[in-house]
């Protein structure tokens, strides 16, 4: 009766891991790794939330008003990246605000200023400074304009001053190396020049102003998260653009938020800017909840492994009992048939 009742349990164990097994992998598989088509899904569906057509016209109209052709062009994107259709009032304001001469006279008022001086919060203004810093000129220009706050008893930008110093080291890294600092180097610009802007969240201020104080004493080992950091910004803008590059780093609040930046911009490419312009932080957030799916999924299919070879085990011992019983049973018979035939 023990013996039954142990079988009855094996193959009850069984049949539960087995046919617990495929459900349980069905959910590991439907919360898989976060491939580009899966975040991509995640982030349009948000998007869509996000991006409604009252809020969308307006968003148009500020642009126009504003003469930002990069933020109407945005626009245009995301809704064709929506599969909206796209009014031509629209399409006729780009057209208008891109001809050559607009295009010069919006240099002339912002990318020159830019250049030359770093100042300016304009997309252009910021893209351009961002281009100095790359000449070397933008870090001597605005470590001297620092260095002077100091000699005049003013309060000097720190992050400011020690990027431009870093920027200067970098540029010798990189002529020496044939090109081999360039990705850190313009990944920096791009933070000097948000945090010359004004752009810079006060998490990210104080994490790279953290790590560049280390590094006075660390030397090149504790620069390395700030380096690591620029190359990210780097591939940033690579895969979408310095315009582009600039409104992601609004939204950054550390080091691990670009991993999750770069994650969007090498999945949208020269859609990142839509992307952030629609969602902001939230980018980051749905990123990182796809992550948790990720987590989640490795959950699942390692549950379902486990029911399924304990399932297949439990199998296998019950047919080991099975037989036993039977073997026993047969042992029975058998001397039980000797005994009659020898009376």
């Amino acid at each position: 009766m023990g013996a039954f009742l142990r079988l009855c349990l094996l193959l009850t164990a069984a049949l539960a891991g087995l046919a617990l097994a495929p459900g349980l992998a069905r959910e590991g598989w439907m919360a898989r790794l976060p491939a580009p088509e899966r975040l991509e899904g995640a982030i349009l569906a948000r998007m869509a939330q996000f991006a409604y057509p009252g809020w969308m016209e307006a968003q148009v109209a500020s642009a126009i008003a504003a003469d930002d052709p990069d933020s109407l062009e945005i626009l245009i994107d995301t809704a064709r990246m929506l599969d909206r259709p796209v009014p031509e009032a629209w399409l006729s304001a780009l057209e208008d605000m891109t001809t050559p001469a607009a295009i010069t006279a919006r240099w002339a008022r912002r990318g020159v200023e830019g250049f030359v001086s770093g100042g300016g919060d304009s997309v252009e203004a910021m893209a351009a400074g961002v281009v100095s810093d790359f000449t070397l000129w933008g870090d001597l220009r605005d470590g001297s304009r620092e260095l002077g706050k100091l000699a005049a008893g003013e309060e000097a930008d720190e992050l400011v001053l020690m990027l431009s110093g870093a920027g200067v080291a970098l540029t010798a890294v990189t002529v020496a190396t044939a090109g081999g600092g360039a990705a850190a180097k313009g990944g920096l610009s791009l933070l000097k020049g948000a945090a010359r802007s004004g752009l810079l969240s006060p998490a990210l201020r104080r994490e790279a102003t953290a790590t560049l104080r280390a590094a006075r004493g660390g030397g090149r080992v504790a620069l390395r998260p700030l380096q690591e950091a620029g190359e990210r910004l780097w591939r940033i803008e690579q895969a979408s653009s310095t315009r582009h590059a600039v409104r992601v780093i609004r939204h950054v609040n550390g080091f691990e938020d670009l991993r999750h930046a770069e994650t969007i911009a090498q999945t949208f490419g020269k859609r990142t800017g839509s992307v952030f312009k629609v969602l902001g932080r939230e980018a980051i957030h749905v990123v990182k909840a796809t992550t948790r799916l990720t987590v989640a999924g490795i959950a699942w299919l390692t549950a379902a492994a486990i029911s399924l070879i304990g399932g297949f085990l439990s199998f296998l011992s019950a047919v080991s009992l099975l037989i036993s019983m039977v073997s026993g049973a047969l042992s029975l018979l058998w001397r039980g048939m000797q005994k009659v035939a020898s009376l």
